[in-house]
């Protein structure tokens, strides 16, 4: 990339800005350019977070701006309802007393930015949005999102952050996205990071409870094979033993490992945007679900594995 700070050398030994040669590209081509970042973590945003945000924009363009920018808030709601609002102030005065909480904020900027090597004014925009992992499930949960829709939203979740920026002078741009990269850093998490990830606990017990069933499938057809001189009940007795093993691996130990992995990924930490208390509520009720989610998950892979050493241990009698 090249240096902006940098005057570059022409053919005829003159030396021009960086800067000045973007205007004047962007004069004949009318182009503008773009730089978009994404974020993928679980931050806990509220209102007051959204106002230092609106301060950092100010203050970060008030060198190059001789007005405010015009700010338009959109929020949009869990019940698939969305809002405009007009500036900070009407959104901190407003967004706050909703009764359903939120899916996503947005933050967008318009202004307009006098380089110093240009006498023209140029047209910027920025665009900061925050998504609430917890308002999006609970509004897949309102709308009834069918299980192929939370599969695919869990194995390649969106960016929980999203920042726009269009652009003529490359050096103001970065200037925007590093402290508007300060200020998400300084955002306080909503979950802490656990040293194992709720994706490999989830493959470890669905490993765990099929290997369960296997061996009992194993262990029977072993006992089948060792004691040749079962009478004709004790042989029916093993095969009926080995089938019902076999049966438990495909129709029970096979969905129930499939659905406690699904229950387990689902419960990583989510990031969370919290407007109103209808928020704090989805929050409440999201953990709530968890733990429920977390016994089910237990209960079921703790009950397949009894099976199976059920299986096992009534084989290994028979065949003694």
């Amino acid at each position: 990339m090249a240096n902006e700070s940098k005057p570059v050398l022409t053919r005829s030994g003159n030396q021009v800005s960086f800067q000045a040669i973007q205007d004047f590209y962007h004069a004949i081509t009318g182009r503008i350019e773009q730089l978009d970042d994404y974020y993928y973590d679980y931050h806990l945003a509220e209102v007051e977070d959204f106002e230092q945000f609106h301060n950092v924009v100010l203050q970060t363009v008030e060198v190059y701006s001789d007005r405010s920018p015009e700010l338009t808030v959109s929020v949009k709601y869990v019940d698939g309802a969305s809002e405009q609002f007009s500036g900070i102030d009407k959104f901190k005065s407003q967004a706050v007393n909703r009764p359903v909480g939120c899916v996503s904020v947005e933050l967008d900027y318009r202004f307009l930015v006098y380089l110093p090597k240009s006498q023209e004014a140029r047209e910027y925009t920025v665009s900061m949005g925050l998504r609430s992992s917890v308002g999006t499930l609970a509004s897949m949960k309102k709308r009834k999102a069918t299980e192929a829709e939370y599969n695919l939203y869990f194995s390649m979740p969106p960016a929980t952050a999203k920042l726009e920026i269009t652009y003529v002078d490359l050096a103001m741009a970065r200037a925007i996205e590093a402290n508007i990269a300060k200020w998400y850093g300084s955002l306080r998490s909503n979950g802490s990071d656990s040293a194992v990830s709720p994706r490999f606990l989830g493959e470890a017990v669905r490993l765990t409870v099929r290997l369960a069933a296997v061996a009992a499938v194993a262990f029977s057809a072993y006992s089948s094979i060792v004691s040749p001189d079962l009478s004709p009940s004790e042989e029916r007795g093993l095969v009926v033993v080995g089938v019902a093993a076999l049966l438990s691996v495909g129709y029970i130990a096979l969905p129930v490992s499939s659905w406690a992995y699904q229950k387990i990924v689902r419960l990583g930490p989510q990031s969370l945007v919290v407007l109103s208390e209808a928020d704090r509520k989805l929050e409440a009720l999201h953990r709530k679900r968890s733990i429920g989610a977390w016994l089910q998950a237990g209960v079921s892979t703790i009950g397949v594995i009894l099976v199976g050493l059920a299986t096992w241990y009534i084989a290994g009698r028979l065949g003694m």
